[in-house]
């Protein structure tokens, strides 16, 4: 993965991203988390650019 680009982290609470998030920051990553409100709507949001 390169550490230069953006890393999305999500899960259903925000609780396991969040402890992801900051193990990966310590590598150097840049993680950008979507808490358990921003999943189902970036699911929908790709299910509808499917579609679409």
């Amino acid at each position: 993965m390169d550490k230069d680009r953006p890393l999305l982290v999500a899960c259903g609470s925000g609780r396991r991203s969040s402890i992801a998030a900051t193990l990966l920051a310590r590598e150097g990553y840049r993680p950008v988390v979507l808490d358990g409100a921003g999943v189902p709507d970036l699911v929908a949001a790709r299910a509808a650019r499917d579609v679409g």
